[in-house]
């Protein structure tokens, strides 16, 4: 076993500087923000004695000779996009004889793989032997691919790359367009994108992929019965209000009653924004239901509703059952619309996200429900996560070495 030593006066290592060069930078940039200043500058010597003790407890009983991929992300939610695709992509690999590990940030990590034989791993990634411990779980696990699930990954600068894929094929999935360390992320040996949106956003590169987010097939469960409730699903935090929002006023304009499904990581917030919600808009907070699994959910009780509303991965799910579906934007009400067969084409490139692309033809008609409906048929074509689930394995397995 490889051990992965620390300095104990790390402001005297030329490791410790390197790996804080960024935070110092950002820190002079945008002077006195607050970027976990005690634990990246004082308590560094634990955060890599943390990362020693975790990499002594690796799963070594699960070494063996199948190929074995490492998907690493700093933080996975309870539910999500980024969560459901690694759910049934492990599931594919799993099925075609790959070990399948995901490393996340220690104590933040909220989710649960389904798969029992996935392995979860954590490490401290702002401690500065984080690409040490990394290189170790890659060495003591016979790692072939690591692939970083791009959200926030301000912990690409600190890696030594040339090492890591000497080690093994480093790749990168990219969901989200925003602030990315792109210089790095064009260093790694591949790049797959989650959209055509996002391809176009960043600009094709040597080595990209496009493989789009996907869903379970989920029997044709809705028909239009007048119903008078629609559904809001989504994470609930401080960005998802404005959507939350768009959505009471939309079905109070269309006298609908309505539900709001999701949870998030700030209760306290959560409690207060329920209740302030509640007395805005004069409704009772049982409307509230909590955390759901979207598809679970909605094979029990899509009937009940006229459509569902959210954005991207919520969209691709619900729209599997036949359900209509209700895309809102970060602008405002007047820029969210359903998905109807004159949008779903660029929507499909968008990954069912909008903000105020003129290209998308809006419609809020609520006569035209039954249309709206027929968009399952175009989902099952190309977002089924077995087909998906393939092309990814098909992928991946022409970039081991």
């Amino acid at each position: 076993m490889n051990n992965v030593q620390h300095n104990i006066f790390p402001f005297l290592s030329v490791e410790y500087c390197k790996h804080h060069f960024y935070f110092y930078l950002t820190l002079f940039k945008y002077r006195f923000k607050f970027l976990k200043l005690p634990e990246r500058l004082i308590n560094d010597s634990a955060l890599c004695a943390e990362n020693e003790k975790l990499i002594k407890n690796l799963p070594l009983e699960s070494v063996n000779d199948e190929r074995a991929i490492l998907f690493v992300a700093n933080n996975l939610q309870t539910v999500g996009g980024v969560e459901r695709r690694l759910d049934y992509l492990s599931k594919g690999l799993l099925q075609t004889g790959f070990r399948v590990y995901v490393l996340t940030e220690a104590g933040e990590n909220f989710y649960q793989m389904s798969h029992k034989t996935v392995r979860s791993l954590e490490l401290k990634f702002n401690a500065s032997n984080f690409s040490k411990s990394l290189d170790a779980v890659i060495r003591e696990l016979k790692i072939d691919i690591v692939e970083f699930q791009c959200k926030n990954v301000r912990y690409l600068n600190d890696l030594d790359l040339e090492k890591l894929q000497s080690l093994a094929v480093c790749g990168c999935t990219v969901h989200f367009k925003g602030n990315l360390p792109w210089r790095r992320i064009c260093e790694l040996d591949y790049r797959i994108f989650i959209s055509e949106r996002l391809q176009a956003w960043y600009g094709k590169t040597p080595g990209s992929e496009i493989i789009c987010n996907g869903a379970e097939p989920l029997p044709l469960i809705w028909s239009y019965k007048k119903q008078k409730k629609a559904l809001y699903i989504a994470r609930l935090g401080r960005k998802q209000l404005p959507k939350m929002c768009q959505f009471i006023e939309f079905c109070r304009k269309n006298s609908l009653e309505f539900d709001i499904a999701g949870t998030g990581r700030d209760t306290a917030y959560l409690e207060k924004m329920k209740l302030e919600i509640s007395r805005r808009y004069n409704i009772s907070p049982d409307c509230f239901i909590g955390e759901i699994k979207t598809a679970q959910f909605l094979l029990q009780h899509a009937s009940e509703y006229l459509f569902a509303a959210g954005v991207g991965q919520v969209i691709i799910e619900s729209a599997m059952c036949g359900i209509p579906v209700f895309v809102l934007s970060d602008a405002d009400l007047a820029d969210a619309t359903f998905v109807a067969p004159e949008n779903y084409a660029v929507f499909r490139h968008r990954n069912f996200t909008i903000d105020r692309q003129p290209e998308i033809l809006r419609t809020q008609d609520l006569s035209r429900v039954n249309e709206y409906a027929s968009c399952r048929e175009q989902i099952l074509q190309d977002r089924d996560v077995r087909n998906v689930a393939a092309r990814y394995v098909d992928f991946i397995s022409g970039k081991i070495r």
